[in-house]
């Protein structure tokens, strides 16, 4: 080999660790954005769950749920025991209730919903030793 063909061989080589340097390059940039949008996505994704924390949102949460989407829903109480809330409602007029746990930042997770269909009168035991009687409007025991 004489020096022309040393320094084109040099030369390309030289091309070559630049293109893989470029390439390298190029990585980082798409690396970072790729973790960025899983960061943004984990926290958006997270902030936009829907909580029981009021009657509204426990609404919100009942029609966000596989089923419940458009059936027309009328909460008849919420009650608070400890950590626990529980919402009795009618869901197309059909009794049903709903409980939640309080979670470490003070929001209420929904954790099991239950309907009755084609009952005016329904009891649920969500735990023992503790019973939920819903009653629609056609129920004539609840009238007397």
């Amino acid at each position: 080999m004489d020096l022309k063909e040393l320094k084109k061989h040099a030369d390309a080589l030289d091309d070559s660790k630049k293109r893989e340097l470029l390439k390298k390059a190029k990585r980082l940039p798409i690396a970072a954005f790729l973790l960025l949008l899983g960061f943004f996505t984990f926290y958006f994704n997270d902030t936009q769950q829907l909580y029981g924390n009021d009657e509204e949102s426990i609404l919100k949460v009942i029609h966000s749920i596989e089923g419940y989407e458009n059936n027309s829903i009328e909460i008849v109480e919420i009650k608070d025991m400890n950590d626990r809330r529980y919402a009795s409602f009618l869901s197309n007029n059909n009794p049903g209730y709903i409980q939640f746990q309080k979670n470490k930042d003070g929001n209420y997770r929904w954790q099991h919903i239950e309907v009755n269909v084609n009952e005016a009168f329904s009891v649920f035991a969500p735990e023992p030793l503790l019973f939920i009687i819903v009653t629609n409007e056609e129920n004539k025991i609840a009238k007397m």
